[in-house]
């Protein structure tokens, strides 16, 4: 496993919401610089052509969604220990995806607000992901850990207020390479990038 400093990003959050104070663990990919911007270009389009609220994520927050790990009172080696196992175990050579729609996912429930918010993200699609996220979670219940089996593999854009119904973009594809292992501290405000994992046959 290779280590790395603290990085921040943000989180599409698409799991049920998280335990008050909790510290959560979860694999993602994170996107490139250039693929990043285009992400965030075909976004900042989109919204202000449908007139949408809501903040964008920064480019260098952009991520695929892959699996969650733990949601703990306080972090803990011994799930750090095990995703690193089996983020090792799994064995894949880089890919490519190819992101063409945008659109919501259901409302969710945020902390602090009594109205349900609609992610906006961009589905990946590409057969090698599918089957790269299906490795690392069987890898994942191998070490004792629960793989997130319901995640369709995305990028959030943002959070608004209303859903958006599904619409074709202008095809951005890029290569995956690596994929990391995420902290993400209390408050939901901060992240550390704890492992990072090239791929390789």
């Amino acid at each position: 496993m290779q280590v790395a400093a603290q990085q921040s990003f943000d989180f599409g959050e698409t799991f049920s919401e998280r335990p008050k104070n909790a510290e959560r663990l979860f694999f993602a990919i994170l996107l490139d610089a250039v693929t990043a911007h285009q992400v965030n270009r075909a976004g900042h389009r989109f919204v202000t052509a449908k007139g949408l609220a809501g903040r964008l994520h920064e480019p260098e927050r952009l991520h695929i969604s892959l699996h969650h790990v733990a949601d703990l009172p306080r972090l803990r080696s011994k799930p750090i220990y095990a995703a690193g196992l089996a983020a090792a175990a799994v064995s894949q050579r880089p890919f490519e995806v190819t992101l063409n729609v945008i659109k919501s996912f259901g409302g969710i429930p945020r902390r602090g607000l009594r109205r349900l918010q609609y992610p906006l993200i961009l589905p990946a699609e590409s057969a090698s992901l599918a089957s790269f996220q299906a490795r690392l979670g069987t890898a994942m219940v191998g070490t004792g850990l629960r793989a997130s089996g319901h995640v369709v593999p995305h990028i959030t854009l943002l959070y608004g207020d209303a859903p958006v119904a599904a619409e074709a973009i202008e095809p951005i594809s890029f290569t995956v390479r690596d994929f990391v292992l995420v902290h993400s501290l209390r408050g939901l405000s901060r992240y550390e990038l704890i492992g990072r994992w090239p791929l390789r046959a």
